[in-house]
């Protein structure tokens, strides 16, 4: 996790926490036993199902007049609904490890204020450090996963546009039921 310009298939393992030591030991029982898999990384996954860094920030949003947001770790932000279409795609590839996430690349700040942004919320964002704001497991200060083999998936604002977009029109049809 601190590689500044990321990490490609093929780089060598080395987790910095009980999450990552549990998917690295998951990956190897994959590869020892078969030579036929497909194993899919992807990273900062978000979608209209379950709890995810979009709507924690829309919902704080609500709360709060300012935000402290993480800016020394820089990932690839990914709509779960992309990575649907890009895994069934990867179906007619050759078998091995594939890296699938939204195309460039941030940090939870800017991450942040582009929700705010496409959104029109208008709220103080302060960046701050990782150690500024304490998280319970140790996290990659660069968790970018490069993809080497596949064509790149649209960028990663074009996708939460869609995202947004998406979560409006199905908070429209439940205002609309409840009417």
């Amino acid at each position: 996790g601190q590689s500044p310009d990321g990490y490609q298939e093929d780089a060598s393992k080395d987790p910095i926490n009980m999450y990552g030591e549990s998917k690295a030991k998951g990956e190897d029982n994959i590869t020892n036993s078969t030579n036929r898999y497909y194993i899919i990384r992807t990273s900062w996954l978000y979608g209209i199902q379950g709890k995810n860094f979009v709507e924690t920030m829309l919902r704080l949003a609500k709360e709060k007049d300012k935000l402290k947001v993480i800016n020394d770790q820089t990932g690839s932000p990914t709509y779960a609904k992309d990575l649907a279409e890009a895994t069934k795609q990867l179906l007619a590839k050759p078998f091995g490890i594939y890296h699938r996430t939204n195309d460039q690349s941030c940090t939870w700040y800017e991450f942040a204020k582009e929700i705010f942004a496409q959104s029109n919320i208008d709220i103080q964002v302060d960046p701050c450090s990782t150690e500024e704001y304490p998280l319970p497991a140790k996290r990659p200060a660069c968790s970018i996963l490069k993809n080497t083999k596949l064509e790149s998936m649209r960028d990663w604002k074009s996708a939460l546009s869609a995202y947004l977009k998406e979560r409006s029109e199905k908070v429209d049809e439940a205002e609309e039921e409840t009417q």
